[in-house]
C-alpha cells in the first residue's frame, strides 16, 4: 500500500505489530548495546523532497510495510530484503560516525533509458543511523548530489523493529 502525504502530514501513529512499539516519532536514540544484525520488520519506507524550493508542493510518498516485509542484516554484510513485490540482496557496510553504506542494491526509483524502457538500477547508497535500539532502527538517506533533482533533493527514510 502507498499513503501520499506531505511532510506535515507525515504519520504519527502507532501500528499493532506483534504488540512491540513501533511508534513512529522523531526520536533519535542509539544504543550502545543494540545491533543491527538480524532480521528488521519493516514499518515504512518513505521518499520525499528535501531542501525543495517554496514553490515546489509535492507529494511525499510512504510504503507502510507488511508482515512479509523484512530487512535481514548478516553479520558476513550480506542484506537480504523483502518489500512488496521487490526481494533483493546487496551487501551493507557499517562506516563511522553512524553511517551504513548499501552497495549494489536495488533503487527502486525507476530510470528511463534512452529507448523509453523503464529500469531499475542497483547503486551503492549511504543512510545514518538516526534511531537503533534494542526493538527499532530508523535510517535516513544522506543527502548528495547525486540525488539533487530541480526540485531539491529525493531523500528517503526506513523504518524498522525487531
Amino acid at each position: 500500500m502507498v499513503v501520499s502525504c506531505t511532510k506535515e502530514q507525515s504519520p504519527r501513529s502507532t501500528f499493532d505489530f506483534n504488540a512491540v512499539d513501533t511508534s513512529i516519532n522523531n526520536e533519535d536514540t542509539i544504543s550502545p548495546t543494540a545491533s543491527i544484525y538480524g532480521k528488521w520488520n519493516l514499518i515504512s519506507d518513505s521518499f520525499y523532497v528535501a531542501d525543495a524550493p517554496p514553490f515546489f508542493n509535492a507529494g511525499d510518498s510512504v510504503y507502510v510495510g507488511t508482515a512479509p516485509d523484512y530487512y535481514n542484516f548478516n553479520q558476513d554484510g550480506n542484506l537480504f530484503r523483502k518489500e512488496s513485490i521487490h526481494t533483493d540482496t546487496s551487501s551493507f557496510e557499517l562506516l563511522p560516525n553512524n553511517q551504513l553504506e548499501f552497495l549494489n542494491i536495488y533503487d527502486y526509483r525507476f530510470e528511463q533509458d534512452s529507448l523509453g524502457t523503464f529500469t531499475i538500477l542497483k547503486v551503492s547508497l549511504t543512510y545514518t543511523i538516526t534511531t537503533l535500539t534494542e526493538h527499532n532502527l530508523t535510517l535516513i538517506a544522506n543527502l548528495s548530489s547525486s540525488i539533487l533533482t530541480p526540485e531539491g533533493y529525493f531523500a528517503n527514510k526506513i523504518k524498522l523493529y525487531k
